[in-house]
């Protein structure tokens, strides 16, 4: 049995809580700009704070665990990457230590007068040196892969190019003369904002302040301009003048002010350092291949600062047995294909999520004349032609950016299809219902799975553009299939049901149909969207967290297609809504954007507490509830006790290294799928058992790990106390805690956001209270209304509490009165209508 960890940061919404969690927040040390690689992370400060000999070895011995692990499956790399593997490993320690150092952090020059490691390394420039120095290496074309067969040839994805056409292991990194052959658009990225201001004031580009923006396009702009040569000539008088021309390098051509600023910024830069990328994705593809997590993934957690933490024993890991598997890819085509579709599901999501500049808002004003007896108009903006102009521009750029991600669609869409069909055959080949989860799990590292997100997030780019029977094609295709992502059917319906239902299709669109053909086609849209729910809540894959919002649209559908109410669909469940409450408090702040508001407790005064605070000061005064600000943390926390037995029963493949604080198959709705058995006997066991069982149930494990700090996913020890625990376990009830638990069994990934903020309870009443708290101009989000229809559904009581001054009360007082009024005055209008008729 070996020790079991990761480096988990705090769960979401367990503010001010450390529990491991499977969304590492960045950690203390070093400060990658990137994602955090699977297997090397940055460290927290017990470990920056030891000694530094026994740093540099911990770092030094990570790493070649994690090479050696990889070269168990040495038929996975070629040679030219084993080759540059055993250089590196032919480096001195200072060296490979500031390697190792430079790849946690932002894959850019970095100065090396600011790398900082001078208390490790004894000569930062000679180890710069050491990493910069070119090696005489076989060219790639010239590698014999022996581990090819003769006629097998990579066959990289559709569209994309092999990971070897551009590998250069000549050096393990790059110094400042490669600069020169850079843009100055790219050298530019590399300053600061004084830097760059100062840059542009000594090249007469700027007067005065200006906007970091604003100094690089007119940097640029001027390094695009001819540089002029102020040569003397002697005049008839014999007199010297200058003499304006164009400017000429020592080739002949003509001198450029680029060259000009490329010049000024390597001064300012001084010696710099950045690794070579063909390293840089080779330990990518040793860290993939050792710990079997996804570095492209958001979800990766990290096992080398895990494994330092163990070494220098600041930490304990919950016990498990460590089994690797050696055949999840069977040759290095299948590991380049999962690769390249990985980068694919990356690249598409960061697209997805690209945030485009704001618009400016309109700067002339036009103010219509205000209707008899109406209220004093608001007064209109017109839009200048500079401002239609950005946002023409702004939507140019929108579409390239969103054509781009389709573009991605449309390249990875075959090799999609292709996993399938295989592995629908590899299903249909294994009769065994059990072994079958096991190969579900083993999807993940397929093709496929990544590719399966990817065509998800085209379907919502060509939503953007109102392609939308091309998005409903998409949907289609992703629930006829049932082989990658099954825990995200429940939403591929969801959503397939809302687009038929609200966009007419392209033919619909047909000026020469006539009203009848339109409405006709309209109607089956709606009977095609109805069915999709109904297979949606059939589907034994639709989890529980979709089936109301199914049943809700299923209403929704009806009522639109006037279906009599006597044949409407009748479900036991409803979605359930929380109550809602109102909390009168005094502020002490003035309102900031993206600040929290403070406002002033009640039992002490002088102090200024948040929202959630005040809403339990006020259950503590008037209900005399107990309470804690825990969010998902309490839930989480729970999960892992009950649940801990079968978190860490052996499972092939999830416990691949001796650093992780759960199953690696968590972060997928395979965790359920592989322990099916298991997971329903528990749900069964907590739902009907009496409180004693259950309380025993977590005492067990409360005991035994408690004393030593266990860090296992999502339990906080520091927070809930055993007694708060029982106490809580017993007001939810066992039957309300069964359907609690399920949710996060089947998707723990996904429902870690979104619990109320707070939990409440009296252990005399055994009452259990979950509230949501609100504060000025706060909503509730997707994820908040999933988790109170759950909690609701399950029979527990949930609140939804908005914070406010009294004059915010009596604003919102007035417009309830008013919309009221409205109403009535609607009311009567309809009533004189009908009676008139």
């Amino acid at each position: 049995m070996a020790r079991a960890q990761s480096e988990m940061s705090e769960t979401p919404g367990a503010r001010g809580s450390r529990s491991p969690s499977l969304f590492p927040s960045t950690p203390e040390g070093d400060t990658p700009d990137r994602e955090p690689t699977p297997g090397i992370t940055t460290l927290p400060n017990e470990v920056e704070e030891a000694q530094g000999e026994a740093r540099v070895s911990f770092y030094l011995q990570a790493v070649d665990e994690m090479v050696e692990g990889s070269f168990k499956e040495a038929h996975l790399f070629n040679p030219a990457e084993l080759d540059a593997i055993a250089r590196f490993r032919q480096l001195d320690g200072e060296a490979r230590y500031l390697f190792i150092r430079l790849y946690l952090r932002k894959h850019d020059f970095i100065r090396v007068r600011t790398i900082g490691y001078e208390r490790d390394i004894s000569d930062v420039d000679a180890a710069c040196s050491a990493l910069c120095s070119r090696t005489p290496t076989a060219g790639p074309s010239s590698v014999i892969d022996l581990t090819a067969d003769s006629d097998d040839e990579d066959k990289p994805m559709a569209g994309q190019s092999s990971p070897e056409d551009d590998q250069d292991f000549s050096r393990l990194a790059f110094d400042e003369k490669s600069l020169l052959d850079g843009s100055p658009a790219d050298l530019l990225k590399l300053l600061n904002k004084d830097e760059i201001v100062s840059l542009g004031m000594k090249m007469k580009v700027l007067k005065g302040n200006g906007s970091r923006r604003d100094v690089t396009a007119a940097l640029l702009k001027t390094s695009n301009q001819a540089t002029l040569s102020f040569a003397p000539v002697s005049s008839k008088k014999g007199k010297e003048k200058a003499s304006v021309g164009l400017k000429y390098d020592e080739r002949g051509n003509k001198a450029q002010q680029s060259s000009v600023v490329v010049t000024h910024v390597l001064k300012i830069l001084g010696c710099c350092i950045r690794l070579s990328p063909s390293y840089i994705s080779l330990f990518d593809r040793l860290s993939l291949v050792y710990h079997r997590t996804c570095y492209t993934s958001s979800t990766g957690t990290t096992s080398l600062t895990a494994s330092l933490l163990a070494r220098f024993g600041k930490r304990r890991y919950p016990s498990y047995e460590v089994k690797r598997s050696y055949n999840l890819w069977p040759n290095r085509d299948a590991l380049i294909d999962f690769e390249v579709a990985l980068a694919a599901e990356r690249e598409i999501e960061q697209l997805v999520e690209t945030k485009f500049r704001a618009l400016p808002k309109p700067d002339s004003d036009q103010t219509k004349k205000p209707k008899k007896g109406g209220k004093e108009p608001k007064e209109k903006k017109e839009k200048s032609k500079a401002q239609l102009k950005i946002e023409e521009d702004r939507k140019k750029e929108q579409e390239a950016v969103w054509q781009r991600g389709l573009d991605i669609f449309e390249r990875v869409e075959p090799t999609w299809k292709k996993s399938v069909k295989a592995a629908k055959k590899e299903d249909a080949n294994e009769p065994d219902e059990e072994k079958k989860g096991l190969l579900y799990y083993r999807k993940r590292f397929d093709p496929g799975w990544p590719l399966t997100r990817v065509l998800y997030k085209a379907s919502a780019l060509y939503a953007r553009i109102d392609r939308h029977d091309d998005e409903k094609n998409i949907l289609r295709k992703l629930i006829a299939q049932t082989m990658f992502r099954r825990g995200k059917r429940g939403a591929w319906y969801d959503r397939l049901a809302l687009v038929l239902v609200k966009y007419p299709s392209a033919k619909e669109n047909n000026s020469d149909l006539s009203k009848r053909e339109k409405l006709k086609l309209a109607n089956e849209r709606n009977a095609e969207a109805l069915q999709v729910c109904r297979d949606g809540l059939k589907d034994p894959y639709t989890h529980l967290v979709y089936k109301s919002g199914l049943q809700a649209r299923i209403k929704r559908i009806e009522s639109l297609q006037k279906v009599d109410k006597d044949e409407r669909e009748k479900f036991d469940e409803q979605v359930c809504k929380a109550d809602k409450k109102i909390v009168i408090g005094e502020r002490l702040d003035d309102p900031e954007t993206g600040k929290h508001s403070v406002w002033k407790s009640k039992n002490n005064p002088d102090e200024g507490i948040s929202v959630e605070e005040l809403v339990m000061e006020y259950y503590e005064n008037e209900e005399g509830l107990k309470g804690i600000h825990s969010e998902s943390g309490i839930l989480t926390t729970l999960f892992g006790l009950l649940f801990w037995s079968i978190l860490f029963t052996p499972v092939d493949g999830v416990f691949e290294t001796p650093w992780q604080s759960a199953p690696l198959d968590l972060a997928t709705d395979a965790f359920f799928a592989v322990r099916k058995k298991l997971i329903e006997k528990r749900l069964k066991f907590i739902a009907n058992a009496k409180h004693s069982k259950i309380a025993e149930l977590l005492s067990v494990v409360d005991d035994q790990e408690r004393p030593h700090g266990t860090y296992c996913i999502g339990v906080n020890w520091d927070k809930y106390s055993k007694t708060d625990l029982l106490e809580i376990t017993k007001c939810i009830g066992g039957e309300s805690l069964s359907t609690i638990m399920r949710v996060f069994a089947e998707d723990y990934t996904s429902r870690c956001g979104g619990v109320p903020d707070l939990i409440l309870w009296d252990p005399e009443d055994e009452r259990a209270l979950f509230v949501e708290v609100k504060g000025p101009g706060d909503r509730l989000s997707n994820t908040q209304k999933v988790w109170i229809d759950v909690l609701g559904s399950a029979g527990v009581e949930v609140v939804v509490c908005a914070v406010m001054t009294e004059d915010d009360k009596e604003k919102l007082d007035e417009k309830a009165a008013e919309r009221k009024g409205n109403s009535m005055e609607k009311k009567k209008r309809k009533q004189m209508d009908s009676d008139s008729d």
